[in-house]
């Protein structure tokens, strides 16, 4: 982990440096001291795991409604183009008939 020193601008690798001191001592009566790579830093205003949770949840959701949204207007979108593709096919072979039509008139 890397801090910045304000007062300097340094930018130092703090758990070369810093320890955590815990309020308990091991087998010898030693303080136990956990280097910062050993801990993780939490800031005083992070959200608890439950309302973490939550928020993911709602993301998730709201990203699976805006899938099946999506999905409603592909599968509407495609049924279009079928309906086109048909009404064109129905043109076509309109204008091939009356193209048979006319040419057999002209014979």
């Amino acid at each position: 982990m890397k801090v910045l020193i304000k007062k300097t601008g340094e930018i130092v690798n703090a758990a070369s440096y810093a320890k955590v001191a815990l309020d308990m001592c091991d087998s010898y009566g030693n303080p136990i001291e956990l280097p910062l790579d050993e801990i993780e830093l939490i800031p005083d205003n992070m959200p608890s795991l439950e309302d973490r949770i939550n928020k993911l949840t709602q993301i998730v959701e709201h990203q699976n409604n805006i899938i099946s949204t999506l999905s409603t207007r592909i599968s509407g979108l495609t049924q279009s183009l079928i309906s086109f593709e048909h009404r064109l096919d129905d043109i076509e072979t309109q204008l091939i008939n009356q193209e048979n039509e006319n040419s057999e008139e002209n014979n």
